[in-house]
């Protein structure tokens, strides 16, 4: 996925560049033509963090679990229960592995959850900081 995309990117062609992105999560190769226009128009007003990743970034810099491990800062991990499949694999990981880490799985929402249900990604996130001593 990475490397049509950064391809695409570098032709100045960004959408051209999500569109891999998209065919790649959903795996299906029609999965942006199938979007309708405004939620394509969403991805793309959303879609700066590619930008920078695939321009100017490190996209996916090497870290070893190890690595991972000697983060000692508490964590918390939200996961949307309906968010791409290989997200949901990367936060249970990150929280097997992080010693001080909290996982929170919200049940109908996908990877913005903080959208799909504001209130209780608030809730949590204060509650989480106040276990801290932080309000």
């Amino acid at each position: 996925m990475v490397k049509p995309m950064r391809q695409a990117y570098r032709k100045g062609d960004r959408e051209e560049g999500i569109r891999i992105f998209m065919a790649y999560v959903f795996n299906d190769p029609h999965a942006w033509d199938k979007m309708s226009q405004s939620s394509r128009d969403r991805t793309l007003q959303d879609a700066h963090e590619w930008d920078v990743m695939l321009t100017t970034g490190t996209l996916f810099p090497a870290i070893t679990p190890q690595e991972v491990q000697r983060i000692s800062a508490p964590v918390l991990i939200l996961i949307g229960a309906k968010s791409y499949p290989f997200l949901g694999v990367i936060g249970h990981e990150l929280a097997r592995l992080l010693p001080k880490s909290r996982t929170i799985a919200f049940p109908d929402a996908g990877h913005q959850m903080w959208l799909q249900d504001p209130e209780a990604c608030r809730n949590d996130v204060k509650e989480f900081l106040a276990d801290l001593g932080i309000r």
